[in-house]
């Protein structure tokens, strides 16, 4: 990941340089947690994830 960070002035802009697979990646988060059912059913899973409530399945079945 490349982010370079331009200016330190607090009463100012400042910007940054993300490369293009880090910017993508920013725009798809922000376009799942767009839509507030989505973005519930996300932060459940995560707090799923973090509470060791998940298990894992073999997913070959559901493949093309």
């Amino acid at each position: 990941m490349w982010n370079r960070r331009i200016g330190q002035d607090h009463n100012k802009i400042c910007a940054s340089y993300l490369d293009a697979q880090e910017y993508n990646s920013l725009l798809e988060t922000l376009y799942l947690l767009s839509n507030p059912s989505n973005a519930n059913r996300l932060h459940e899973g995560i707090s799923q994830h973090r509470k060791d409530l998940v298990r894992e399945i073999d997913v070959t079945a559901y493949l093309d």
